[in-house]
């Protein structure tokens, strides 16, 4: 097992360094994908409108939002991280279209009495449920990412650099006064497993806070990464599930890497030979 106390956002933003660590929903991914590969072909939250007027007769606009208690993204095309807030959850915010072009930098959200600016959704590209396609330059109609703290406020404002403004559905903010406190509980997996063949790695998850989180994790495999992912009720515990296979000749190691957002574990699993059999599965 490899533990180490996980960096901060900040420190993985300025440091930019990739470490292969990765993950994939119902599935593996080839880690050659692009990000104009990833971008074009996943699926994202239907793009905001505008929607009636404000008093003074413009547009009123709505800008798309979620809270989440993580975020996954791709550094470089075989490494993934997962990685939690500064301050209490992620608010990614996606932009209608008359307020995109400037740099993320210069939109702010007001909620709950406080101003955060927005920053660029780290990474290559994203791995976070529906949060795919991110704002920059060449993609002004991506995800925007604010860090926030725990409100009970659910009237939020996105803020323009000409002053213009959007406003988020407090329908999807109302998770905010109800964190999530999610536990990587057991990892297991088998104690062998023949050449070839597809095997489990299941992550229990618990959930000790008080609201329904999203549990993101990733385990890379070489050039392939799996995205494990489950929600959690408040007091509950759920599995993650993926199915790696067994590359390699019999005898060898299948290695693995985990992460999360607070913690990571490396995984070995025993490639059989003729003279020995499948044995359960164990505790990781």
């Amino acid at each position: 097992m490899s533990r180490f106390p996980p960096p901060t956002r900040r420190a993985l933003l300025s440091a930019g360094a990739a470490v292969a660590l990765a993950g994939c929903v119902g599935g593996r991914r080839a880690a050659t994908r692009t990000a104009t590969d990833r971008s074009r072909t996943a699926t994202d939250e239907t793009s905001p409108t505008a929607t009636g007027t404000e008093p003074d007769g413009t547009p009123r606009l709505r800008a798309a939002a979620r809270v989440v208690p993580a975020v996954r993204w791709v550094q470089s095309p075989d490494a993934i991280r997962v990685t939690a807030p500064d301050r209490d959850a992620f608010v990614p915010a996606r932009l209608p279209s008359e307020l995109a072009g400037p740099p993320a930098s210069a939109f702010e959200l007001r909620l709950g009495g406080a101003s955060y600016t927005a920053e660029s959704f780290p990474g290559v590209f994203s791995e976070t449920p529906g949060v795919r396609q991110l704002y920059t330059g060449d993609e002004s109609a991506g995800w925007l990412l604010f860090d926030v703290r725990e409100t009970a406020a659910t009237d939020a404002t996105l803020v323009g650099p000409d002053g213009r403004r959007a406003r988020l559905p407090a329908d999807r903010l109302a998770g905010l006064d109800a964190r999530s406190a999610l536990r990587v509980a057991d990892v297991t997996t088998p104690d062998g497993v023949r050449q070839g063949a597809s095997f489990e790695v299941s992550v229990s998850v618990r959930n000790e806070g008080d609201g329904r989180g999203v549990w993101l994790g990733g385990i890379q495999q070489s050039g392939v990464y799996y995205t494990p992912t489950t929600g959690v009720p408040a007091g509950e515990t759920r599995e993650a599930t993926v199915q790696p296979e067994a590359f390699g000749q019999p005898g060898s190691t299948v290695r693995l890497s985990l992460t999360w957002a607070d913690g990571d574990r490396t995984l070995s699993v025993p490639i059989e030979t003729e003279d020995t059999a499948t044995t359960p599965r164990h505790t990781a």
